[in-house]
């Protein structure tokens, strides 16, 4: 049974009682409550470095959970895992247009996520190693040059309350993409986003619920639409790790 795109609202787990503000938002009947563990697909992209450096890869996450007959469920099969990345796959072939040959999806990487996982000593949730690794390699589709690493465009993941709101930064896109303003240009963004919505409607079409999960209140909320700015983000931890040359002049 798919999930329409009016049963989208929801507020998935036992992380105690929602705020007032959220409890607003959602009626008891966007609640679910028999929620432990979701999965999260980390796409990794490896990026092309000068010859003898090496460089850390990009990496963005996708989160979801499971559904049967309309209620959470926490299993997991094989066929569950294919059909996402079947998803995911096409969400990069759309936009790969725009993607530089210096960025490869490399891998799809499969992580636990919820109110049943152990906290660490530091309060974070520990996901523990990926329980599903599957090798890529799809190629970025622009020959222009890339942006600088750091560069990204971002989608937000807007659910209905906005303090729940969610966000990934997309790499390799090539420096076509940007306007005499140093802004992405509309096309572009414009193709993002839809992507980006199909593949929601891909998981939903499936019994999937595309989610941002909040590890504060252990809680997944439903994402309702994404939004892509114009505005480039820079991401620092994109920063090549090591340097290719050092130019130095005596004062």
């Amino acid at each position: 049974m798919a999930i329409t795109k009016f049963a989208r609202r929801v507020a998935i787990g036992a992380g105690g009682s929602l705020s007032p503000e959220e409890a607003g938002l959602y009626p008891s009947e966007t609640r679910d409550e028999g929620f432990s563990e979701g999965r999260r697909a980390r796409l990794v992209f490896s990026r092309g470095t000068p010859a003898g450096l090496q460089d850390d890869a990009a990496q963005i996450d996708f989160e979801f959970v499971n559904t049967t007959a309309g209620a959470p469920d926490n299993t997991w099969t094989d066929a569950d895992f294919i059909t996402l990345e079947g998803g995911l796959v096409d969400w990069f072939n759309t936009i790969k247009p725009d993607i530089a040959t210096s960025h490869i999806l490399d891998q799809i990487r499969w992580y636990k996520f919820g109110p049943s996982l152990p906290v660490g000593a530091g309060g974070g949730e520990m996901s523990g190693p990926p329980v599903r690794v599957v090798d890529q390699n799809f190629v970025g589709g622009s020959a222009w040059l890339t942006c600088i690493y750091q560069m990204a465009i971002s989608v937000t993941f807007k659910t209905a309350a906005r303090r729940r709101w969610g966000r990934v930064y997309v790499p390799g896109y090539n420096s076509l993409a940007v306007d005499e303003n140093g802004r992405f240009k509309a096309d572009d963004g414009a193709q993002l986003a839809s992507a980006t919505s199909a593949l929601a409607g891909v998981a939903a079409d499936n019994d999937f619920r595309f989610v941002v999960y909040s590890p504060t209140v252990r809680r997944a909320y439903g994402i309702e639409s994404v939004q892509v700015d114009d505005i480039p983000d820079v991401i620092r931890s994109r920063r090549p790790r090591q340097t290719g040359r050092r130019d130095v002049r005596n004062t």
